[in-house]
């Protein structure tokens, strides 16, 4: 499940609960000795849940109670493996394009006489149990109509509707006839879609949604066919055709586009019942995006050519996807997301009297008013959005053996203080706790200075660390571009100001973003760990260098998603391979743009060489534009050091002179015009730095700071002021940043830092300074932040699938992040010119325009277009590409121009560190830590220890949990019963009709 968090939860290593408890000098020797109920489980909610529909969520708060309820057809298991849970066999083609699926129909048993049964939902009505059904084929097709249609708010389907095969054409199409519509037909057939929102036009909403639904199942069944494939490529291409005058002006009236008539004519064939109901049937079954099968018989076999041992050599399966691309690296890691598991029938139903149907599944569907049916291994006792939620063991789930804990209480806590979580620990109402670095005294108690996390050696003998390798997200920096005024009739200076790359590349030279990661690393940093970077501390009369931290990230997407593929390892840098993507590709693309070497990398396999360093790099343009006598070898190894690595804990970006270049540049890498001579001046003040650095003094690297941020405020300033977003040369924009009002006491002072820092190094001159905007509590935060009340924002991010477009996906045209950049509310599709012109370069890239009622700012927006379109086209080029190795490649590529040549976003820090240290009441061991999704939320298969254990106990439980899942331990044993030669390349063979 799609894991996006807000800052509410930024500090969740550091605070996410609080307690009025006071756990009474509780003492380690007292702690040791109690025993627990490993029958019951204790956690927290984070907040009350936005949806109860599985894929209908990007939040972690919600995971955290859904991921218990939901099944899919396959899950990670703790020792990394894809299991199948729904379905007891899959495979796929040759080309990867075809998944095939079995799902349980009858009992298994392994050859230890374990058995897993057969899936089935269980209706529950205010906490008790009504009745049960067998989970259908037909409830995973449910899913695919739910997911695609625009009014079901299926907000966490994105990753995943873009594999299918066609899944993004029919996305665009869906857009497209509604804005022909409305534009053309007054609003006929999708008059009001759900986004729009009002309970006055119900009626509309009904009729949008089930013409929606007819087009969806249409273009799944005509993706079977070459002739249907033909259709959907005319709907795809098809454009509104604007009505010119004399002069070549638009009338405001349109002449009718025939595809799209076409496509209506053929929808309204459906508006019968029985009609309606055979579409469903010929979709489902017969579907080139996804079918099923109603029949026992199945949609066909399915053979290796290779043979398997000790099981049938031809399997039967239900369920087909059909991918638009090769998915064989990350598919199985998707199938199991939120978006994929299957719905039940009311969910998309016309007729539900419990109104429990497409936008009401996603928002109003609750245990307090409705009957909920639920395929997991827990279900729904009680739930209160203000105070907790309580989950009990399903009895009827299909591998209930496994379901050691029977009960599950989430508190909602709202105390922000660092030491909130031990003490809740310690007064018994937690089962796991982890040591905030923050806590002075839990740090001192638990950890001591002279720990060591792989050694297992800490101040007191039940404190362990364990992987945190699935809570690895990036937080990172969004501008608001599409920032309203009060009446919504103008756009803030401050979004038109962040449209320009200057503006956003000046905030990232004089932002000491190291203060979000030290915060949060608390004493997880030392001297040993971390270096000085180049910012001074700004206190009076302290002469001492801040420090870099080991959570400082420079990456968008996350180390350890996605690993090229090597005949031999090379080695390891800070627990990270080398063949790495962030350091194979992103590090190596980032070094040849830059002219930089890597000097953590033993081996300059992964930095550029020095005839690559000369061709047209930042670092040669540096040089080039130097006037007076320089040491190249003293600049050339400072640039090397300070900002070769891209690794996690080097701050890449701050003061960073090469970087700052991209200011003084245009999208082609020539001097833009008139800046030539301040291009001159900051080249040579650049390498005067660098001398001067030597000396170590305080006073002159400051001053020649604050010279370099005339110079770049001059450029901003030319920039601002040819666009007229500023009209003189004193005026200034004050841009702000959101904080969350629960985090006065904890992160809001170093950001209110870095925020003094920056207004105090770029001078009262400065055509752009930071100010922060504090919320009153959480939910006024989350209001602000929906509504677009700020300029910068700061969100975190983890993957659903083992694949970095899962990241970069959020950033293109029409992503998930387009909810806080805003962007949308400036630029729009332009679908009149959807064939007008082929682009040369990529024909992926979206064609935009500026909305009408902002026409005046069209220039004010030439650029950020520009970048958004051609982040977009690298990104979806990269989609298509079924060679894992050229997929990379080119989604470094994106990932590259986004960060460090147009900077869309920056990056700033990952909340925990590979191994999180803790007090737990849990079995890590019995935990998934699979690095994408939200399977390590999942307490099926958890099992409970009755007291902490020692260091001895943990080392013991963890040898024998590395002999792998074929193991003598039950626990440590794979959780179900399915085909051990699935998830291999085979050959089917399609049902005879």
């Amino acid at each position: 499940m799609k894991k996006l968090l807000s800052i509410i939860a930024a500090g969740t290593l550091v605070t996410t609960a609080g307690s009025t408890l006071v756990s009474c000098g509780m003492s380690t020797t007292k702690l040791m000795a109690r025993k627990v109920n490993t029958k019951e489980y204790k956690g927290f909610m984070t907040a009350a849940l936005n949806t109860w529909s599985p894929g209908s969520t990007m939040q972690n708060s919600d995971s955290i109670i859904l991921e218990n309820l939901y099944d899919g057809l396959l899950t990670p298991n703790a020792h990394g493996e894809i299991e199948g849970q729904m379905a007891d066999w899959w495979g796929h083609n040759a080309e990867g394009t075809e998944y095939y699926f079995h799902l349980r129909d009858e009992e298994k048993t392994s050859e230890d006489g374990r058995k897993t049964g057969i899936p089935k939902w269980t209706a529950v009505r205010n906490g008790e149990i009504k009745s049960t059904q067998n989970v259908s084929t037909m409830d995973f097709y449910n899913a695919f109509r739910f997911t695609f249609n625009p009014n079901s708010s299926a907000d966490g389907a994105a990753p995943t509707n873009g594999l299918f095969k066609n899944g993004t054409a029919l996305e665009g199409i869906l857009s497209t006839i509604s804005e022909y519509d409305a534009t053309v037909l007054g609003g006929a057939n999708f008059s009001r879609t759900t986004a729009q929102g009002g309970e006055q036009n119900i009626g509309s909403e009904y009729i949008s949604t089930r013409n929606f639904d007819i087009i969806v199942m249409l273009i799944n069944l005509w993706t079977a066919t070459k002739d249907g494939q033909d259709i959907i490529n005319k709907l795809a291409d098809a454009k509104l055709n604007p009505i010119l005058d004399v002069n070549g002006n638009p009338t405001g009236e349109y002449d009718r586009t025939p595809e799209f008539d076409n496509l209506i004519a053929e929808m309204k064939k459906y508006q019968g019942e029985t009609a309606f109901q055979k579409l469903i049937s010929d979709s489902s079954q017969n579907g080139g995006m996804m079918a099923i099968s109603l029949s026992s018989e199945g949609l066909g076999t399915a053979a290796t050519s290779k043979g398997t041992y000790d099981t049938r050599t031809e399997q039967m399966y239900n369920i087909r996807y059909t991918l638009e691309n090769a998915s064989t690296s990350f598919f199985t890691s998707a199938a199991g997301y939120g978006s994929l598991k299957p719905l039940p029938d009311y969910a998309v139903s016309y007729s539900d009297n419990q109104n429990r149907s497409w936008y009401n599944f996603s928002k109003r569907y609750q245990p307090s008013l409705n009957e909920m049916w639920f395929s997991g291994a827990y279900y729904v006792q009680s739930y209160k959005a203000s105070s907790n939620t309580i989950l009990l063991k399903n009895p009827n789930y299909y591998q209930a053996d496994r379901t050691y804990i029977e009960k599950l209480i989430f508190t909602l806590t709202r105390s922000q203080s660092v030491d909130s979580n031990r003490l809740w620990f310690e007064g018994g109402d937690a089962s796991e706790v982890a040591i905030s670095p923050n806590d002075a005294s839990g740090w001192k108690k638990y950890v001591g200075d002279d720990y060591n996390s792989e050694e297992q050696k800490f101040a007191f003998e039940g404190t362990h660390a364990t992987s945190t390798v699935p809570s690895q997200y990036t937080f990172t920096t969004f501008y608001n571009y599409g920032r309203l005024t009060n009446d919504g009739e103008d756009i803030s200076k401050s979004s038109r100001a962040l449209a320009q790359k200057s503006v956003r590349l000046y905030l990232n030279y004089f932002m000491q973003r190291t203060q979000y990661p030290a915060y949060v690393a608390g004493k997880l940093d030392n001297d040993k760990n971390t270096k000085e970077s180049l910012a001074w501390d700004g206190g009076e009369g302290k002469n001492v260098k801040t420090r870099s931290s080991t959570l400082l990230r420079n990456t968008f997407t996350i180390p350890k998603l996605a690993t090229n593929a090597t005949e031999s390892e090379n080695g390891k840098v800070n627990g990270i391979p080398v063949e790495d993507y962030t350091i194979q590709n992103i590090g190596t693309d980032y070094n040849e743009m830059y002219g930089t070497k890597n000097t953590q990398l033993e081996s300059s396999a992964s930095s550029v060489d020095e005839e690559t360093s000369t061709n047209a790099s930042r670092l040669k343009t540096l040089e080039d534009n130097i006037t007076v006598p320089y040491d190249k070898e003293l600049l050339e190894n400072f640039y090397n050091e300070q900002f070769g690595s891209l690794i996690d804990g080097n701050d890449a970006f701050y003061q960073n002179d090469l970087m700052a270049l991209g200011m003084f540049l245009d999208s082609e890498g020539k001097v833009i015009e008139g800046l030539q001579t301040d291009l001159n001046n900051f080249a040579n003040l650049a390498y005067t730095s660098v001398v001067d650095r030597s000396k170590n003094s305080k006073e002159l690297d400051q001053n020649n700071e604050k010279a370099k941020a005339k110079i770049l405020g001059d450029v901003v300033r030319k920039d601002l002021r040819s666009k007229q977003i500023l009209t003189s040369d004193t005026d200034s924009i004050s841009l702000e940043w959101l904080l969350n009002g629960a985090l006065r006491l904890t992160l809001n002072p170093r950001v209110e830092y870095l925020v003094d820092q920056f207004n105090a190094t770029v001078g009262g001159s400065s055509p752009i300074t930071l100010k922060t905007k504090t919320s009153n509590d959480v939910s006024d935060y989350l209001n602000l932040s929906k509504i677009g009340d700020f300029d910068i924002y700061v969100s975190g991010w983890g993957p659903d699938y083992t694949d970095p477009y899962n990241f970069l996906h959020t950033l293109i045209w029409g992503g998930e992040y387009g909810v806080y950049t805003n962007i949308g509310n400036v630029l729009e599709s332009d679908s009149s010119a959807k064939t007008e012109s082929v682009k040369d370069e990529n024909p992926n890239e979206p064609n935009l325009k500026i909305k009408d009622s902002f026409k005046q700012y069209e220039k004010d927006y030439a650029e950020i277009n520009q970048s958004i379109t051609k982040y977009t086209g690298v990104v979806e080029t990269a989609k298509g590409q079924g060679d894992f190795t050229e997929r990379l490649k080119t989604l470094s590529k994106a990932e590259t121009y986004a960060l460090y040549d147009v900077a869309l976003t920056t990056p700033l820090y990952n909340r925990t560190p590979m191994k999180t240290i803790q007090l737990s009441y849990l079995d890590p061991f019995t935990r998934s830590s699979f690095i994408a999704g939200s399977s390590n939320l999942r307490l099926f298969g958890v099992k409970m220890i009755e007291s902490l254990w020692d260091k001895d106990a943990f080392l013991a439980a963890q040898t024998q949990f590395e002999k792998g899942s074929s193991n003598e331990v039950e626990e440590y044993k794979k959780l179900y019963v399915y085909d051990r030669n699935s998830d291999g390349e085979v050959i089917a063979t399609p049902r005879n009709k």
